[in-house]
């Protein structure tokens, strides 16, 4: 399955974005148990006893939309499983899970083999993991290598790339307020999903012009933290969370927040409209919303334009995001959320199933858009060993 299949699997029982966060629109779906059962025809006694093979045993009882994107991607591959394939393909099986969730992915695909099953798996990198017997690598549109594991890592070695340097000049002008000096503060609060507490007495404070990047393993309330900033979590009002200065509840809306970020997640990728083009989605930065503003000026084009080109992306921005693959789409709506040149940019796994070059070329255009010491950035990522150079700031979750 690819990623969009997973997205589509567990859109059927989420209505609308950002659900995962609202307490009466989690009750209102499915628990895993129920959802495998119905989807595989599998008893329930037969779903807990494969569970514990996946050592995700713990999730079955959890609602189906408030698995974070590691927890998902191991219930579609008990899914799989059970259906009794003898041949599996899967896009990036590994995309959003930490090392802990590769370890056990690659236990499970290992035992599948074992079973006599054939696996076809797609990967970002060059390096195959452990179980792969055979490797078939795509480059330039052509067949580059097709033969045996060893022989492909001989010929086929990490490089180091760079994205073209550029000067990203800023167009439109930002009559926002820039004066604050805390990003957000988190004093002794709880994250919790359903009634399992994930992290407790959690305080950390963001200042303006810090870099930070966000780790931690799947399920350690990542993506729950940059939803109370970013104001898409209504637990935010729960908390003395403060935000720009501000204790949150004090009279400022959400769109007072957001019209000060740039905002990038998985989650948003998963519902944004794939008939927009790639033009249009980038132009849909300006408004905060999934549409594109009727009053943007020729300046606003040119900030759009010159984003684009720094990602290679000029011979595609007339097409929908249908029409593009993974990569293209990711980077398209990463610089979506770079195309305001805001003060804040919140990145939630922007890197998540990108090969090295994606992953390169988006590093370098946040580098590009957040080397002044007055910008924030808070970048979340499984990928330490490839960040953007101007991170100054690390956090890692517990869980």
């Amino acid at each position: 399955r690819r990623d969009f299949s997973l997205y589509h699997l567990f859109n059927s029982s989420a209505s609308f974005y950002q659900q995962r966060f609202f307490s009466s629109g989690v009750e209102e779906t499915p628990v895993v148990i129920d959802f495998i059962s119905q989807k595989t025809g599998t008893s329930k006694e037969k779903i807990r006893s494969e569970a514990n093979e996946f050592k995700i045993y713990d999730l079955l009882d959890k609602h189906i939309v408030s698995l974070s994107t590691g927890e998902g991607r191991r219930i579609l591959l008990l899914i799989l499983w059970l259906t009794n394939s003898k041949v599996i393909c899967f896009d990036d099986p590994y995309a959003g899970l930490d090392h802990e969730g590769k370890r056990l992915v690659s236990h499970a695909l290992s035992m599948l083999q074992m079973k006599n099953v054939t696996i076809l798996i797609t990967c970002a990198g060059n390096k195959p993991p452990d179980f792969i017997t055979h490797v078939l690598f795509i480059e330039n549109k052509t067949i580059g290598y097709a033969g045996e594991k060893m022989g492909f890592l001989l010929q086929h070695r990490e490089t180091d790339m760079h994205i073209q340097k550029v000067v990203v000049k800023k167009y439109v002008e930002d009559e926002s307020d820039h004066s604050f000096k805390v990003l957000a503060k988190f004093n002794n609060i709880a994250i919790k999903y359903d009634n399992k507490i994930v992290q407790e007495y959690f305080s950390w404070q963001i200042n303006k012009g810090e870099k930070w990047i966000l780790t931690g393993p799947n399920g350690s309330g990542k993506s729950t933290l940059m939803s109370l900033i970013y104001g898409d979590n209504p637990m935010a009002y729960a908390y003395k969370l403060v935000v720009f200065d501000k204790v949150r509840g004090t009279g400022e809306t959400i769109w007072d927040i957001k019209k000060l970020i740039g905002f990038f997640s998985s989650e948003l990728q998963q519902f944004f409209p794939r008939n927009m083009t790639l033009y249009e989605s980038v132009l849909s930065g300006f408004s905060n919303h999934f549409v594109v503003r009727n009053n943007l000026t020729g300046d606003h084009y040119k900030q759009a334009d010159q984003l684009i080109e720094a990602a290679g992306l000029t011979g595609m921005k007339n097409q929908p995001l249908m029409r593009l693959s993974f990569s293209q789409s990711r980077i398209a709506l990463v610089c979506r959320a770079l195309v305001k040149l805001s003060p804040v940019i919140i990145l939630d796994e922007p890197c998540q199933g990108l090969d090295n070059k994606a992953t390169t070329i988006v590093n370098g255009l946040i580098d590009i858009v957040c080397h002044e010491e007055w910008k924030t950035l808070v970048y979340v990522t499984h990928q330490i060993e490839n960040i953007p150079a101007v991170i100054n700031r690390h956090l890692e979750l517990k869980k």
